[in-house]
């Protein structure tokens, strides 16, 4: 506070101050092991350079409705969503399971082939949600 504005009862901020405000945000899981990375200084006019040894893949849903992603780790916490997860990978596999390939592909387009191929292929078995999990492997 300004010594002028000590005598007043209402505080004020100075023309050149700006005062922020903050926000409550949503925060995602972080992984479980910590990452490897390697800081080098290049020079002193190219400044620093940060290597990352060993990234961590992270698994991602899209939900098109919400237009938003989420990370399969928070399905644990969102019922609902797990709930249509489950209920889309029981649908993609009655439509293969009578031939119907392209419109099953389709059913599932908003997840990520490579990334549902990483988690199927027993990269991440300890983050595997058992419902979730039980849809996958059938």
């Amino acid at each position: 506070m300004l010594r002028t504005s000590a005598k007043s009862l209402a505080s004020y901020c100075p023309p050149r101050l700006t005062v922020e405000k903050m926000y409550p945000v949503h925060w995602a899981r972080v992984p479980n092991d910590c990452l490897r990375t390697t800081a080098l200084k290049l020079s002193d006019v190219r400044g620093w350079s940060v290597l990352c040894d060993d990234p961590v893949r992270m698994l991602m849903v899209y939900v098109p409705e919400k237009d938003m992603s989420y990370d399969i780790l928070e399905l644990i916490e969102k019922e609902e969503l797990l709930v249509f997860h489950r209920q889309t990978l029981d649908l993609y596999c009655k439509l293969a399971a009578h031939g119907n390939q392209r419109v099953a592909h389709l059913l599932c387009s908003h997840v990520d082939e490579d990334q549902i191929m990483y988690a199927v292929k027993n990269h991440c078995k300890f983050y595997k949600i058992g419902v979730l999990k039980e849809k996958i492997f059938n």
